[in-house]
């Protein structure tokens, strides 16, 4: 039984053979939507083994060779700004937060 939120309202759970075709863990019934089905986990998988090859981005890795910390790169992020500009901004300003806040202030203006 599944008690929801504070209102008390409960529900039982389903048996899988309770369930639409749709929802069910144990797969798909026909063979052509088992194979479809497998070529789709197939592809899903060869484009994440691909991403994962690619090298990281240097612009939002943060290597340590950088001159400021995880904790200021954050403080910037919470300004609104990704996290991609805010370490090209420190980067470029030698990590230099206030620096690097102006001119991140500066770019986003819009005349």
């Amino acid at each position: 039984m599944l008690v929801i939120g504070t209102t008390g309202t409960e529900t039982p759970f389903l048996c899988e053979n309770e369930l639409p075709d749709c929802a069910r863990l144990s797969g798909p019934r026909s063979e052509t939507e088992s194979s479809s089905a497998v070529e789709m986990e197939d592809h899903e998988l060869a484009k994440a083994l691909q991403e994962s090859a690619l090298p990281p981005n240097p612009a939002i890795t943060q290597p340590p060779a950088d001159k400021f910390t995880e904790k200021q790169v954050q403080e910037l992020v919470s300004m609104g700004f990704t996290r991609e500009q805010v370490i090209e901004e420190l980067r470029r300003f030698n990590g230099d937060v206030t620096q690097a806040t102006a001119s991140l202030f500066a770019k986003s203006f819009k005349f």
